[in-house]
């Protein structure tokens, strides 16, 4: 969702007797005033398997959600042990956030994140749950 000029959002569970776990992300758009859009995804859980699957950029894209900012959002569901690498410009920031699980053998466990500048290569890993789903965010 790209809110344009105006935010008014809401979200609840509509549930009387389900939990929820709700996770969202706002980013700062590059410019202002710009027209308001939607979009919602959907995509084979295969994508993500030990891999990164990007969600949004600023190109946007078949399968990616376009952003205004010069940023880069993916997921990926490890496996345990499984590894992916990640290259990220030097002069680049990443934060990434462990949505369930733990990446990289308990470093990060779930709802927890970690701000990454000056690396040149990501290495990201499942830890010792039967998976871990964690976000990449590549920022400029």
């Amino acid at each position: 969702m790209s809110a344009g000029s105006v935010v008014r959002h809401s979200e609840f569970n509509p549930s009387k007797s389900e939990e929820v776990h709700f996770f969202q992300i706002w980013i700062e758009p590059a410019t202002t005033g710009t027209k308001p859009s939607y979009e919602q995804l959907a995509f084979p859980p295969e994508e993500k398997r030990n891999r990164l699957k990007q969600l949004a950029g600023a190109a946007g894209g078949e399968g990616i959600a376009r952003i205004n900012q010069d940023a880069k959002v993916f997921v990926a569901d490890l496996s345990q042990g499984a590894e992916i690498s990640y290259s990220l410009d030097p002069k680049r920031a990443a934060w990434v956030h462990a949505v369930r699980g733990d990446v990289n053998g308990h470093v990060l466990q779930t709802s927890d994140a970690a701000a990454v500048t000056g690396e040149g290569h990501l290495a990201l890993a499942g830890g010792y749950e039967p998976s871990s789903e964690l976000l990449l965010f590549d920022l400029g």
